[in-house]
């Protein structure tokens, strides 16, 4: 039996319909494909390479289905294999989607069809437990009477029929609910017939602080390929992933935000900016950001270059100092005699 704190535990959506490709996949490819969507992160990334991934997932004697699998998986594109990690293209759009309107009321009605039956199939069994069992035989007959001793027994009966009294009156349910006001206690509202069959609205929930915890990470691990002494920041730090939740909340897509924190670790190894201002404020900014999606990443890591000078200048400066290297070497060095140093005379001088 699978014992899970099912309110506590973190769990992801799987889909029920076959499509073309997924019902074309071998069954190791199928098991493969729901595993890793077990173990990927609110970005859809998998934290293991390739060659790691039978240990990762705790099966080493199915090596060779599990490499069959990813290839197949790999070659209809649900997963991109990179050289640490693998990416489940799909991952983030399949947990992020919300059923539509028609959709929903389907499956409620579908839902109560089913429960209706379930309650009526109940009934029925209990119905059938509560019959007598069937005697064998007939029962004794019972006695003739006369006319004369029947009307008795009726008369007798009517006299022993009791009576019904009225119903004692009740309290007056007004100083109750005062008093219970006057305590301090909140009043309860009667419920009607129309308010127990409404709906109850779901709260749909909201993937973004969880892509949003990702692309931190993301940012982190290239903090530190820039300077590996750096400590470890908190994530759970109040307002560590603010501007990167207002970006996505305002369009831009997890790539774009990936695009930034390639571009800003390119700029800091090539000199061009401060590892200090690579954090998760500065680059996401919204008067930067949109900058830095527009950057190429040749840009970023190409040499530093000084923005005043012109393409004419900075060839000039080459030739210039390409000259006087070549004069230096003809020259030579020069040598200076060396000049014998004078006695020090003590005495005042007037």
């Amino acid at each position: 039996m699978i014992k899970l704190e099912w309110d506590q535990e973190r769990w992801v959506k799987v889909y029920v319909r076959d499509s073309g490709d997924f019902a074309m996949l071998s069954w190791d490819a199928k098991a493969l494909l729901l595993m890793l969507w077990r173990k990927a992160d609110p970005l859809g990334v998998v934290r293991s390479a390739a060659r790691c991934l039978p240990a990762f997932l705790g099966h080493r004697e199915n090596a060779a289905q599990i490499e069959q699998g990813l290839a197949d998986l790999e070659a209809i594109g649900a997963v991109e294999v990179r050289p640490d990690s693998l990416r489940l293209l799909e991952f983030v759009d399949a947990q992020s989607a919300v059923l539509c309107d028609r959709v929903r009321q389907a499956a409620r009605r579908d839902r109560k069809a089913v429960s209706g039956n379930t309650l009526e199939s109940q009934n029925v069994t209990e119905s059938h437990a509560m019959s007598r069992d069937v005697t064998h035989g007939h029962a004794a007959s019972r006695d003739v009477t006369t006319r004369q001793d029947q009307t008795r027994q009726e008369e007798s009966r009517s006299d022993q029929t009791p009576t019904v009294e009225p119903p004692a009156l009740q309290p007056d349910p007004k100083p109750q609910a005062d008093a219970i006001a006057s305590a301090g206690f909140p009043e309860s509202q009667p419920i009607g017939p129309q308010d127990a069959k409404a709906p109850k609205p779901t709260r749909k929930p909201d993937p973004i602080p969880n892509i949003a915890l990702g692309l931190f990470a993301e940012l982190q691990a290239a903090r530190k390929r820039c300077n590996p002494n750096i400590p470890n920041t908190d994530i759970t730090a109040k307002g560590a992933t603010d501007e990167i939740q207002r970006c996505l909340r305002d369009g831009l897509t997890v790539d774009q935000l990936r695009h930034v924190i390639a571009i800003w670790e390119a700029l800091v190894k090539a000199g061009k900016r401060n590892f200090e201002h690579f954090n998760s404020v500065t680059p996401f900014r919204a008067s930067n950001v949109h900058a830095y999606i527009q950057m190429p990443l040749e840009t970023a890591k190409s040499s530093p270059t000084d923005p005043r000078k012109s393409p004419a200048d900075l060839a000039r400066e080459a030739d210039n100092k390409a000259y006087f290297a070549e004069l230096r070497g003809k020259l030579g060095a020069i040598d200076v005699p060396s000049v014998p140093s004078q006695p020090q005379i003590e005495g005042d001088y007037e």
